[in-house]
């Protein structure tokens, strides 16, 4: 049984390899198969029972049999042709069989000596109920039980043909039943497991398309957040601060109303497409240079991207048909996507020619040498609503419906796409559009719309935090929307030194070499999100302190969960309000001004103590740690005139830099501070347990001067080492 199984399954994928055609649906492709298939065993099973009617010299049922056989051969032959049609195949097929077996049945003298032919038509009724086709079923179900009650009326009538004696006729009666009823439960056992499958196929499907929307839904509710917030806040800037930047802060909001704007066509065209009232409205002009055109609008996009953008026309004038305002879009579509996906230094080359084989048609070719695609990617980057998972670490904005509609509108203008790709190499996108001379001719074809891109901010958003004034916290922005980026600055820069990252990876390494005291990111951003940003720097000694803030679009539950699990300390949503912002920002800051004091109190005694566990903040651990190992190699090394800052970062693996600003930051002391204030801690403990003189106390800790130790002392203390000896000594 195991073995018929498998062999089924062989059978049905070879089936589904002859038969399958890209326009196939699941039903369409279950029906083409079920016709195939039983219409093949039938052949098989009436080719070996003729031989035997033959062979007994039975005439009538021999050229019953042939017919048949000689029907499906040609049948069969014009269906593996075709590959379409099925229904009407399997309705012809089980029409001829109904007919044929009436017929046949008569000439042997009606149902009692038919040999079990009777079986035969039920077959074809059975086989009726097993396609997807209702009124196919109920036409062979209603034909069947019109020649059934034909053949009762007339028994009476009939004569018995003498070729069938009464054995020959129970013989082939028990056959008949026999691999009749057999076939017929193997083909109920294949529609039902087949219509399982397609089902369940569907059920998937459906499930796919819901999760995929809803991945949808969230995508726009990012794209639509981020400029709503920029909007938001340059308009309430401008309505506090009328007279300041205007110009600037309008320009922010509008472009951020066309990127809205952007993003609503294209879910508009998107549903117009898939209801079927998308019209086409084409034009015969040179598509040259308006290809040319169309590329070199995203001029300013590659540039602010770092990419080379090159347009190389193969001939200088293709006259055709084509529909500008589609063109534009699928170009558009293309040409926006490589330049995203491909890093600075890269370039985007876009040619045009024409294939003469095996009729004219125009090659437009989008190369770059970008990230790639997985193989397995290819194929499903064109479904609605999907975004690549292996593009999580190259998140760009997109609601992930662009590549979707490229499809739709090549499919609208005849056109195809092909895709080749390798990853960390780069992609060709090629389309092909056929080369018609039927519409009218214009002169020159202008784009209809200027293509959406980003543009550089409106202000300045990069600071050398040197530069600065040094008495305001250092604030980090990990945001890859400029113009955010832009409003943030006008909101803290007068309370904060800004430095600025546009990509989870540039946020850690600009975070590691200036150890902020806050850093606040966004979520979804090429290279590293921001969940993979805060987890680093919450596991780096050098950055574990500093107080994360996740400024996102992602405002449901499992995102902030997500974002608290991986070590945020703040999660606010866009579009948020500036007074909450500057309140979280201010909150942290108090909280870990806090920790520093309790850092501060707990260094009175060497060795070092830990702050209270109790009070410690979750990431307390690693700074510990880090304090703990500051200490062993002071304690170790304090003695020494030579050792100083650059010893003590050498041999810790930091920068002078990133302790300095560690220490700050848990502390509230300068390196250079904290060393000396150790070495007076050390000072103090050997004028009050030790005989040793001032001036060997001096050497011991580190001084080669003895007056300057002196001033030193007297400057932490408040006393001179003497007078600081004897009164502790008295009072003792």
């Amino acid at each position: 049984m195991h073995y018929i199984y498998n062999l089924l399954l062989h059978i049905n994928k070879r089936a589904e390899q002859l038969l399958q055609t890209n326009s196939d649906t699941a039903d369409s492709l279950y029906t083409k198969k079920l016709y195939f298939l039983s219409s093949a065993g039938v052949f098989i099973l009436v080719s070996g029972l003729t031989l035997s009617t033959a062979l007994l010299h039975l005439p009538v049922l021999t050229s019953y049999g042939i017919s048949i056989l000689l029907f499906y051969i040609v049948s069969l032959a014009a269906f593996i042709r075709v590959k379409r049609y099925a229904e009407v195949f399997y309705a012809v097929n089980l029409l001829y069989i109904i007919l044929t077996t009436f017929i046949a049945i008569l000439r042997l003298g009606g149902l009692l000596h038919s040999g079990g032919l009777l079986f035969v038509g039920l077959t074809a009724t059975i086989f009726a109920m097993a396609t997807t086709n209702r009124r196919i079923t109920a036409a062979i179900a209603v034909l069947y039980a019109i020649t059934l009650l034909a053949m009762g009326f007339l028994q009476p009538l009939l004569t018995p043909a003498p070729e069938l004696t009464p054995n020959i006729n129970l013989a082939y009666f028990v056959v008949n039943a026999f691999w009749i009823s057999g076939f017929i439960l193997l083909i109920i056992h294949y529609a039902f497991s087949q219509r399982a499958k397609i089902q369940k196929e569907k059920a998937d499907h459906f499930e796919e398309l819901h999760r995929l929307k809803n991945q949808l839904f969230v995508n726009i509710a990012h794209e639509f957040r981020s400029p709503i917030t920029a909007i938001n806040g340059m308009a309430e800037l401008l309505q506090a601060q009328p007279n300041e930047h205007p110009q600037e802060r309008t320009s922010v909001i509008l472009r951020n109303s066309n990127k809205i704007l952007h993003l609503v066509e294209q879910i508009l065209s998107l549903s117009r497409l898939e209801e079927g009232v998308m019209p086409v409205q084409q034009v015969r002009s040179n598509i040259v240079p308006f290809v040319g055109f169309v590329v070199g609008s995203y001029t300013s996009l590659a540039e602010m991207k770092g990419v080379s953008l090159q347009f190389i026309p193969e001939i200088p004038e293709i006259v055709m048909d084509f529909d500008p305002d589609k063109t534009e879009e699928i170009l558009g579509n293309l040409v926006s996507n490589a330049i995203k996906y491909t890093p600075s230094g890269g370039k985007v080359v876009v040619t045009a020619c024409l294939q003469n084989t095996p009729s004219q048609c125009l090659l437009l070719s989008v190369t770059d040498t970008g990230i790639g695609i997985a193989p397995h990617e290819i194929e499903r980057i064109f479904e609605p609503y999907y975004r690549s998972p292996d593009t999580t670490q190259h998140y760009e904005e997109g609601s992930g419906i662009g590549l979707t509609l490229v499809k739709a509108y090549l499919k609208l203008l005849n056109g195809t796409i092909t895709v080749q790709s390798l990853q960390g190499k780069g992609s060709t996108f090629t389309i092909s559009l056929p080369v018609l001379q039927h519409a009218t001719f214009i002169e020159r074809v202008a784009a209809f719309h200027q293509p959406y891109a980003e543009e550089l901010p409106a202000f300045d958003v990069l600071n050398n935090p040197d530069e600065l004034q040094q008495d305001m916290p250092l604030l980090l922005i990990v945001e890859d929307n400029n113009d955010i980026i832009a409003y943030l600055r006008l909101v803290l820069g007068n309370k904060y030194r800004i430095l600025g990252a546009n990509n989870g990876e540039d946020g850690i390494q600009q975070a590691i070499h200036h150890v902020p005291d806050v850093v606040m990111t966004d979520v979804m951003m090429p290279q590293k999100d921001g969940y993979e940003l805060c987890r680093t720097l919450k596991n780096d000694f050098r950055t574990n302190h500093i107080p994360v803030v996740m400024l996102t679009a992602r405002a449901d539950l499992n995102s902030r969960i997500t974002g608290f699990e991986h070590g945020a300390d703040a999660y606010l949503t866009k579009p948020f309000q500036r007074k909450e912002l500057l309140a979280c920002l201010r909150s942290l800051l108090i909280q870990r001004e806090k920790l520093r004091a309790r850092y501060a109190e707990s260094r009175t005694a060497t060795p070092y103590h830990k702050p209270d566990a109790d009070n410690a903040l979750p990431d307390a651990d690693l700074s510990n740690r880090f304090m703990e190992q500051v200490n062993s190699i002071i304690e170790q090394n304090y003695a020494q005139e030579s050792f100083g800052i650059e010893e003590l970062c050498h041999q810790l693996n930091i920068s002078r830099t990133q302790l300095h600003r560690k220490l700050m930051a848990l502390t509230g002391n300068s390196a250079s501070h904290y060393l000396r204030a150790k070495r007076m801690e050390k000072a103090r403990h050997l004028l009050l347990h030790t005989d040793q003189t001032i001036s060997e106390i001096a050497y011991d800790t580190g001084f080669s001067d003895p007056n300057y130790f002196t001033r030193i002392f007297s400057h932490h203390f408040g006393k001179t080492p003497s007078v600081y000896r004897k009164e502790h000594t008295e009072a003792n």
